[in-house]
């Protein structure tokens, strides 16, 4: 079966034969490989592959936590490959983008993940903030995946916002571990199709003026894809969809400040 036949949209575009996935075949005929396989099946795949000196993108989840025990509480399972799990650097660019390019092992970071770590990482780094960071977090329901499920059908979805897995989301780790900070992060499902928006409410460390906020946000000035906004506008989803970028806006009220991150999912 050919790639277009599943997504009629890359009919002419792109034709490649789909095959059953092999380890040592991909090696053998790739200098990267990407894994897009299911959470806790990577792990099965990718010693194979790094074994054959192939360098890995992989993304699932297998390869994102360090702490074997927080894999096991949110994915259900025991990681079978904890020598390539210390070896994996975390494929977020703008924060390790050194490190990705030494890298042999990967881990592609969640969509949550990537949304609200983007709109936060440069206020933790230079120690603006203080105490937990509060999420609330909006998805399309593209990013719920194409597996068909009675809570994801259109009568469930249309017209309705629904708040799931407050507190033990699978990306929350995945967040504290990247800002070592505590967050408490409750994500939704709105009835839109594509994108991710992320409204982070923190407490400033001191009397902090907008300008300093600013200047922790110039971190990204050599990020193409990340675009901060300084003059109080908050981005929207339409802003994001169909392109590659985290858009961040912000604002001050006394010692609080809001952060607005939107992306594609």
């Amino acid at each position: 079966m050919k790639y277009s036949e599943v997504f009629k949209e890359f009919t002419s575009r792109c034709d490649l034969v789909l095959e059953k996935p092999d380890a040592e075949e991909a090696a053998k005929n790739a200098d990267i490989v990407f894994l897009c396989l299911p959470h806790t099946v990577s792990m099965e795949y990718l010693p194979r592959i790094v074994k054959k000196k192939r360098k890995v993108i992989d993304i699932s989840a297998d390869y994102r936590l360090k702490d074997v025990s927080l894999y096991k509480k949110f994915y259900g399972k025991i990681h079978k490959d904890r020598k390539n799990l210390k070896l994996a650097i975390y494929g977020l660019p703008e924060v390790y983008k050194q490190e990705i390019g030494r890298a042999n092992i990967v881990a592609n970071p969640g969509c949550y993940s990537t949304c609200c770590i983007l709109g936060s990482y440069p206020l933790v780094k230079y120690k603006l903030i203080k105490g937990d960071i509060f999420v609330d977090a909006k998805s399309g329901i593209s990013g719920a995946g194409r597996k068909p499920k009675v809570e994801l059908s259109f009568c469930e979805i249309d017209g309705n916002i629904k708040c799931y897995k407050p507190f033990v989301h699978q990306h929350t780790p995945e967040i504290e571990q990247i800002l070592q900070r505590e967050v408490v992060f409750v994500p939704h499902l709105v009835s839109i199709q594509d994108g991710i928006m992320c409204t982070m409410v923190m407490r400033l460390s001191s009397e902090i003026k907008s300008k300093s906020i600013a200047r922790a946000f110039s971190f990204y000035e050599n990020s193409p894809f990340v675009r901060v906004y300084h003059d109080g506008y908050l981005p929207t989803i339409k802003d994001v969809v169909g392109t590659n970028f985290c858009d961040i806006g912000y604002r001050i009220e006394r010692d609080r400040l809001i952060v607005v991150s939107c992306i594609d999912n």
